[in-house]
């Protein structure tokens, strides 16, 4: 661990037969040393490159580098036993950056503020890079399009707002969820995160986001509210969906549930899309004329 590296200066990767050096040391802008190859456009930390030189698991390389060197390596945070388990994905992890003009303007168009994105609640950052862990091993990347990170009690769902597909990566699960207390007896669950966010601008309900359209926490079960508005979108899947919990809260709950969503007035196919096109005192004007129409 005393030996030195210059940054700038060009480096064989240890990780394979490297005959011309391709690898330099860069500095992360919370002060982690990483080596880049730029030939095969990868990052590693040194718990990635030890794993990659070892042939072994990241958390293996983690626990055999603490075992070398406990002085230097620290174990803390990583994820439980669960997250670690092969039958995951993976996990990830980001460091993020400062909310560019281009981030501001994408949520302003929205009418989202700030204060919403930075609350624990429903926090939200724009991502500088992110590592994705597998059991097996781990990969940086350096996004140079949008990317907003979502974070969860148990994982985090990257969002990639600029691209077709795919547009999501995520280490959640269907029991990773938003939840937003503000003292009504009135719960409405929105199909995505951007679309809580966006609602809530446009009425004084409870919220809680899916994970997608087509999951169903478990926690919905347990909620103690007089009445649930399903936001899920107007279409052929957001209608089974919403026929589909609503027949579950109905007769087996026997909570009073609604399913309020656009119509696709003006071709909007939701009310974030909605906002966008029209303005936020179009889209409440219209949400407030769908639930006197629904009840």
């Amino acid at each position: 661990m005393n030996a030195q590296v210059c940054l700038g200066k060009p480096y064989l990767n240890p990780t394979r037969v490297d005959k011309l050096p391709g690898c330099k040391f860069i500095i992360s802008s919370n002060g982690a040393i990483l080596l880049h190859d730029y030939s095969r456009r990868e990052t590693y930390n040194c718990v990635s490159c030890w794993a990659k030189m070892k042939g072994m698991k990241y958390w293996d390389a983690l626990d055999d580098l603490y075992r070398i060197m406990p002085i230097y390596v620290s174990k803390y945070p990583q994820p439980s036993k669960s997250l670690r388990d092969s039958s995951r994905k993976s996990t990830i992890f980001i460091e993020p950056k400062v909310f560019s003009q281009e981030a501001i303007d994408y949520w302003g168009q929205r009418n989202v503020s700030l204060e919403q994105l930075e609350r624990c609640e429903t926090s939200v950052e724009q991502v500088l890079s992110y590592t994705i862990a597998y059991p097996d091993g781990s990969r940086m990347f350096f996004p140079k399009d949008l990317c907003f990170a979502y974070h969860f009690d148990n994982g985090i769902k990257l969002y990639f707002p600029n691209r077709e597909k795919p547009r999501f990566k995520s280490s959640t699960d269907r029991n990773s969820v938003w939840h937003l207390r503000r003292g009504s007896d009135t719960l409405f669950v929105a199909k995505a995160n951007k679309d809580m966010l966006v609602v809530e601008n446009l009425c004084d309900y409870d919220l809680m986001s899916l994970s997608n359209e087509g999951s169903t926490p478990d926690i919905l079960w347990k909620m103690p509210y007089g009445n649930i508005i399903l936001g899920h979108d107007p279409d052929e899947a957001g209608l089974l969906g919403a026929n589909k919990v609503m027949m579950e809260l109905i007769h087996n709950e026997g909570i009073p549930t609604i399913h309020l969503h656009t119509g696709f007035v003006e071709g909007a196919k939701d009310w974030d899309e909605l906002v966008c096109k029209r303005g936020v005192d179009f889209a409440s004007d219209l949400f407030k004329q769908k639930l006197y129409e629904a009840v």
